[in-house]
């Protein structure tokens, strides 16, 4: 009886306590070469919450069709994306419209179907002034938990917020100050944190299991 309390007590800290090697980072580049125009794509939403990859991860915009969308940038703009060719790029120029109509406009939303202790992101601006941009963090009760700001023109600056509760989501916004478009690259997802109802539910489990070990 004792070995197996023991067993249980290892498996539930490591079940429970966040993981120690768990990581998850969106490149832009999952899927291969993008489009280099905004008019022949549309606004990212649920591809990385589905096949092939499905990492749980949905962005979303301002409005239905709204929001960033990946492109090519490698050959278009003067900074270089911090991997393969593909970025997350907003521009709120009228001319600027994706192929159903939607803009692709910030701030933008990224919500987790799994909690995470650390969220970070690059950014950086498309034109040459210096713009100032924020990434805040959410609970799964939607109250804000952390937030980190930069300011920062053409170079990549990095944000990075961190809550050990368990980030549900995080809203990526930027305030303009001369530009009109922005970049966002290398989404860097750290150390998963269990929901409260499945470490009750783990919890339960191993005491249901240890009660009918004694009876036998």
């Amino acid at each position: 009886m004792r070995r197996f309390v023991v067993l249980s007590f290892i498996l539930l800290f490591i079940v429970c306590v966040p993981g120690l090697t768990d990581a998850l980072t969106i490149t832009f580049d999952e899927f291969g070469t993008a489009s280099t125009s905004f008019s022949q794509t549309t606004a990212l939403r649920d591809e990385y919450a589905q096949q092939p990859y499905n990492y749980g991860v949905h962005f979303s915009g301002p409005d239905v069709k709204d929001g960033g969308a990946i492109l090519d940038i490698a050959t278009f703009v003067s900074i270089k994306p911090l991997s393969g060719k593909n970025a997350l790029a907003f521009n709120d120029r009228k001319e600027a419209v994706l192929s159903d109509g939607g803009i692709p406009v910030w701030p933008e939303t990224i919500i987790f179907d799994t909690l995470w202790a650390n969220i970070s992101i690059y950014v950086a601006s498309a034109r040459t002034d210096t713009d100032h941009f924020s990434l805040l963090a959410f609970d799964t009760s939607g109250k804000q938990v952390a937030i980190d700001e930069v300011d920062t023109k053409n170079e990549w600056a990095l944000l990075n917020v961190t809550w050990a509760g368990g980030i549900k989501s995080v809203l990526l916004s930027m305030d303009k100050k001369g530009n009109d478009a922005f970049l966002a690259d290398n989404l860097e997802l750290t150390t998963t944190v269990p929901e409260p109802g499945s470490m009750l539910l783990l919890a339960l489990g191993i005491i249901g299991i240890g009660v009918l070990r004694k009876r036998n």
